[in-house]
């Protein structure tokens, strides 16, 4: 607040004195920039000590709310007061899904508008699902609208999205109107964002193909010799994407290491026999994949399945030059949610965050996408609906990963 009052006092009073003051309009610019905020952590963190870095988390900040007062005043206080690791990049990330699942004020005015204007919310979904540039126009209605209302902000004479936080509320509020799943110009969303990708990041099973024949008949072959009851193939397929060591203690409700460790063993004893032969690309998927790479796109993997078996599993069919890079489950010491295995792709490709796309079926893949700090795709091809995903920032939900074409 001490951030905006001196802005206001500074720009009031040059106003004031000016001779020109008739023609002065007066418009103050109300957002904090990146050293406001890092300068009210430096009095948070003087007073509380919380051990914080505040370059860091005034760089989040910014990132994610382009300086809105009220945005960066939120999530500071669900930080403070919600968040486990509060103060951290992972509390942070915790703190923007909470903000976007709550129903606040804010919110509630801004999707209200959508409502009583409906130019505004035709020009924002030109703007969020076509891909296509719109001048930042003020003589036009809609743009001038949303402009005012704060969704959008003049970017090089171009309308954009004021903020990381607007822009994933505006699509999850229309991605929940079923009419725009059926749309072409749904389907082309990942044209806005991917398209200045230099890597996309695929999961394996229940994105890019289905392993759920091979995964069932490996997991109930493990039990049997567990002497442990089996378990359905529904109950299994929630599974999917899971570590082992996770689907065993969620499928049996026990804990001890060793038998998850046996448990490991007897898949893999089933797995080597069964998983390459019963999993199946989807349709699509290799022209997909091949549209990609005549881009100039890296593509890679990361999946809790073993590497070598996600080479066997390409190699059969036949697309193991479309892949540059994979990190499976044996690679890293944490299993996804973890950004251990996105962080490794980064290095070794050389890149940072905001070059990265990242596309997965599950809530465990909006988590690691959403701790990596890279952009989101979900599909729909696994267990989780698009509803499921209305409180993860996602870039766009699509049916299927073929649809990145």
């Amino acid at each position: 607040m001490k951030n905006l009052k001196q802005k206001l006092h500074s720009e009031e009073e040059h106003k004031r004195n000016s001779p020109w003051n008739i023609a002065a309009d007066f418009d103050v610019e109300m957002s904090l920039s990146r050293q406001g905020i890092q300068g009210m952590l430096q009095e948070y963190e003087e007073e509380c000590r919380t051990g914080m870095n505040q370059e860091e988390m005034a760089d989040l900040l910014y990132k994610y709310t382009s300086g809105y007062p009220y945005l960066v005043s939120r999530l500071c206080k669900i930080m403070d007061e919600k968040a486990e690791n509060a103060w951290t990049k992972s509390g942070f990330l915790e703190a923007v899904r909470v903000l976007l699942s709550e129903n606040n004020m804010l919110f509630e005015s801004l999707t209200g508008k959508l409502a009583d204007y409906p130019e505004l919310s035709r020009v924002l979904k030109e703007l969020l699902f076509s891909g296509k540039d719109i001048t930042y126009n003020p003589t036009n209605p809609a743009i001038n609208l949303a402009g005012m209302f704060g969704f959008v902000k003049n970017e090089g004479g171009k309308a954009v999205p004021a903020n990381r936080i607007f822009d994933t509320l505006l699509y999850n509020h229309f991605l929940s109107e079923d009419e725009m799943r059926s749309l072409e110009i749904y389907k082309d969303t990942w044209r806005k964002e991917g398209n200045m990708k230099k890597t996309i990041i695929f999961d394996f099973d229940y994105t890019l193909g289905d392993s759920t024949d091979g995964i069932v008949a490996s997991i109930n072959f493990a039990l049997e010799k567990m002497n442990l009851e089996t378990a359905s193939r529904d109950r299994i397929a929630k599974t999917i994407g899971l570590s082992l060591e996770e689907s065993y203690q969620v499928l049996t409700g026990r804990t001890d290491s060793g038998e998850k460790a046996r448990f490991k063993t007897y898949f893999r004893e089933k797995a080597d026999e069964v998983m390459v032969e019963s999993t199946r690309l989807y349709d699509g998927v290799k022209e997909m994949l091949t549209q990609l790479h005549k881009k100039g796109k890296k593509t890679a993997i990361v999946t809790t399945k073993y590497r070598f078996r996600i080479e066997e599993i390409l190699a059969v069919n036949q697309i193991e030059h479309l892949i540059d890079a994979i990190i499976g489950g044996e690679d890293v010491q944490s299993p996804k949610p973890d950004p251990e295995g996105i962080e490794k792709i980064k290095a070794q490709f050389g890149i940072s965050p905001e070059d990265i796309l990242y596309v997965g079926d599950s809530i465990v893949d909006a988590k690691t996408a959403q701790s990596a700090g890279v952009d989101f795709i979900a599909v729909l091809t696994g267990t989780t609906s698009a509803e499921d995903f209305q409180n993860y920032p996602c870039v766009k939900i699509l049916n299927r990963a073929a649809e990145l074409d």
